[in-house]
């Protein structure tokens, strides 16, 4: 899960092998509160760090400085 930002037993469920992502399964399949608890915590994680606004904006100002630059040339 390099480079996301979530914790794993929070926003999802890590395995590291099939058995474990089997029993991890199961697990959630006969829980319908942890499936709604890890539901409701992806989705926050995924408005909040993942969503447009939040992911483009450092790239505003590369692209207004690549703009500023075309314009110059012209």
């Amino acid at each position: 899960m390099e480079g996301v930002k979530a914790q794993a037993g929070r926003e999802l469920v890590i395995a590291d092998n099939a058995v474990e992502m089997i029993e991890s399964i199961q697990t959630l399949l006969a829980s319908p509160g942890d499936r709604e608890r890890f539901g409701r915590a992806a989705r926050r994680l995924a408005e909040r760090e993942y969503d447009w606004s939040q992911s483009l904006w450092p790239l505003e100002s590369l692209y207004r400085d690549m703009l500023h630059v075309k314009a110059k040339a012209c």
